[in-house]
């Protein structure tokens, strides 16, 4: 036995995969086990297994043949209990091959893979995927998970990462690179007052910025001035931004 996922949504269905390429499922809390190991080569190492947070019937395989000689990247999905399997790894280069991967709780369909040379995104259930390293070493990805909005990353030897607030991955879709402007709706902000002992306090890690963080896209940089205003209930104006003046200030 090298992986084990319980179903969150469905009671009693239980994945299990092994070192020497067997998948194994059961769907009345381990009374009853299904061998639906998928069409891959012999001896592949089931690394990890996601149980759907959104259908108790869907999983992903993160399958790992590097000790083989085999640097592919291998991800499985069901959506049939294991009955039938498909290949995604569309856009994901050899070498990359994949430790783990996981489904957004929040967005059906949002999926993020650990793989031996960072970590990639997809927006599509798996049909495409795409880097998602910002600044972020590269270095192999062992585990992540969604906690909250966001993304937290175990990595091998270049220690723990996170990737702060997730809201607007969460509303990329296919259309979002073909709009010419696109803003995204924030994620919740509190406004926090902290006294000047906890400021002496300093973490080991950076946290993120304090107040509403507003996401925005242009599919071309533009010309003429930007501007954003804050509103309140009522419609009243309460914060004002401009490209204009952020130029004049410097």
């Amino acid at each position: 036995m090298f992986a084990l996922a319980e179903s969150p949504v469905k009671q009693g269905t239980i994945w299990a995969g092994t070192d020497d390429g067997l998948v194994q499922v059961t769907a009345d809390d381990g009374q009853h086990w299904s061998n639906v190991t998928p069409k891959m080569p012999e001896w592949s190492t089931v690394d990890s297994i996601e149980a759907s947070p959104h259908d108790g019937n869907t999983a992903y395989l993160a399958v790992d043949r590097h000790k083989l000689d085999d640097f592919k990247p291998y991800i499985f999905k069901t959506t049939d209990l294991g009955k039938t399997w498909t290949s995604i790894v569309s856009s994901i280069p050899d070498g990359a091959y994949v430790h783990a991967v996981r489904e957004d709780p929040k967005r059906k369909g949002l999926l993020y893979a650990g793989t031996e040379l960072g970590v990639f995104v997809s927006f599509d259930d798996g049909a495409h995927w795409q880097p998602l390293q910002l600044n972020l070493p590269v270095t192999p990805i062992h585990d992540l998970v969604v906690k909250d909005d966001d993304l937290v990353i175990a990595t091998h030897g270049r220690s723990f990462w996170l990737l702060d607030n997730l809201t607007p991955l969460r509303q990329v879709n296919t259309q979002s690179g073909q709009t010419d402007v696109v803003l995204y709706q924030p994620q919740t902000a509190l406004r926090l007052h902290y006294p000047e002992e906890f400021d002496r306090r300093q973490p080991v890690g950076d946290n993120p910025p304090p107040g509403a963080l507003i996401d925005y896209y242009f599919k071309t940089a533009p010309k003429e001035e930007v501007s954003l205003d804050i509103v309140d209930s009522s419609g009243k104006v309460v914060r004002h931004f401009s490209s204009k003046e952020k130029k004049e200030a410097e």
